[in-house]
């Protein structure tokens, strides 16, 4: 019922006999790529390139560390 309310995904799932792991896992990530084409799809709707940006640098790269 929470999940629901809030339009979050749920499974009871067991990790001992495997049952349903497969199956959320795989909705999961139909999840994650269904979102991801939404963004794309909004971005070039509004003339958008950059969809995520895994560099934390910034454009900074004099760093001292890491």
């Amino acid at each position: 019922m929470l999940a629901a309310n809030n339009n979050m995904l749920f499974y009871e799932t067991s990790a001992y006999t495997s049952v349903k792991v497969n199956d959320a896992f795989e909705d999961l990530l139909q999840e994650i790529y269904n979102e991801r084409r939404r963004v794309i799809n909004s971005n070039k709707s509004n003339g958008s390139t950059k969809i995520l940006s895994l560099n934390n640098n910034d454009g900074n790269e004099n760093r001292n560390c890491c």
